[in-house]
């Protein structure tokens, strides 16, 4: 009876131990957990907004009035997306202070030291080694090349991609710092993402420039968009400058398709219209369309910094209004451009949009770019809410 006792006493003793010991082991598991967790959650909010902060949050998937590409005094305009006429005529005048001081509504230019020199008192490229500039088509680095200056006298770094061999021989003269990496290599749309990586590209490069005379659209599509799933990448570029076909009026949206044996046959089916552009850019993306640059180039800049810089809804954001001032209607576009003149009646203003989209289809249909590559293609549409009523 006594054994039993004894038995049952340290029984109970050993279970109540046990049971202590087990309940230090969950509460060290439950501090183990949490402590792990939060580790991790610092961890991931560290490095995410070291490399991919979110710098255009839509509430709702609501877009905001710029984003829609309306020309100012269209009629048909849905109520979402209006806004009230802007102040100045253009990036040019609002970056000048001339918004008032132009009565006859001339084209007012502008450099691109003028749009650079805002950034002075941002936090995040205020200093040379942050203005990290990417120059997809670099051709030799000179030559109709506006960030020449840029790389040469202020010393920027970045990356010069440039396919053609006898280009490459003068880029690698012409941009001798060590502090800009040279590719002799083509920027196609399934590899662009990787080569970036691979030579450590930043997320946040300071400008981001691709003129390739081609299939433009598909590869900056690429740098922004993952091709797999159409997530967004991490690349959130603060300026954003490419080239666009002029010749393309708004509204009509049009880019060529990537296509490995592409050849252009010098006319004038290549590139992007300033439409499509302003579609993937400020639709999609969230970026501000500042306005043409060199003519034939247009500007876009990150939404955030658009904020910052106070410039939103200064000036037109949209693509008919930009490419009518600053092409269209400019002094000097037939000198300028005198093998578009085949092309004006794209832009006639006595005929529908409709009409104009045919013709451009069927120029393209005889044009040599089409007819004598095998795989040519491209993408051309112009939106139902801009086809006039019969």
């Amino acid at each position: 009876m006594f054994r039993f006792k004894m038995k049952s006493m340290f029984y109970k003793m050993s279970t109540l131990k046990k049971s202590k010991k087990f309940l230090w082991n969950r509460t060290y598991l439950f501090i183990f957990i949490n402590m792990s967790i939060f580790i991790l959650i610092f961890h991931f909010k560290k490095h995410h907004n070291e490399i991919s902060d979110p710098i255009f949050i839509q509430k709702n998937f609501e877009k905001l009035p710029y984003q829609f590409d309306y020309p100012l005094n269209f009629k048909r305009t849905p109520y979402y997306a209006q806004s009230k006429r802007p102040p100045c005529l253009s990036f040019g005048q609002w970056i000048k202070n001339q918004c008032k001081n132009n009565s006859n509504n001339d084209y007012i230019d502008y450099t691109l030291y003028d749009l650079v020199n805002l950034f002075d008192s941002n936090k995040e490229y205020n200093k040379i080694e942050n203005r990290y500039i990417i120059n997809g088509g670099a051709n030799d680095g000179i030559t109709l090349d506006s960030l020449y200056p840029l790389f040469n006298r202020s010393g920027y770094p970045g990356i010069a991609i440039e396919l053609s061999n006898e280009f490459f021989v003068r880029l690698q003269k012409n941009l001798p710092s060590n502090n800009i990496k040279k590719l002799n290599i083509a920027l196609e749309p399934h590899t662009v993402y990787r080569l970036f990586v691979d030579n450590k590209v930043p997320f946040r490069p300071f400008i981001l420039k691709v003129d390739i005379d081609g299939y433009d659209y598909t590869v900056v599509r690429s740098i922004f968009i993952h091709n797999s799933n159409n997530s967004r990448t991490q690349f959130q570029p603060a300026i954003v400058y490419l080239e666009i076909n002029e010749k393309i009026p708004p509204p009509i949206i049009f880019h060529t398709r990537y296509r490995p044996t592409y050849n252009y046959k010098s006319d004038h089916l290549y590139g992007t219209s300033i439409t499509a552009w302003t579609h993937l850019l400020s639709y999609e993306l969230g970026y501000v369309l500042l306005g043409n640059y060199d003519w034939n180039n247009v500007i876009f800049l990150r939404y955030d910094l658009a904020i910052e810089f106070n410039l939103l809804y200064k000036f037109p954001h949209n693509s008919y209004d930009i490419w009518t001032y600053g092409y269209w209607n400019r002094n000097g576009r037939d000198n300028k451009f005198p093998w578009n003149r085949n092309v004006l009646h794209w832009n006639d203003k006595n005929k529908t949009i409709l009409t104009k989209y045919r013709d451009i289809v069927n120029y393209f249909h005889l044009a040599k770019t089409f007819t004598e590559n095998v795989e040519c293609s491209y993408f051309i549409d112009v939106e139902s809410i801009y086809i006039e009523p019969e």
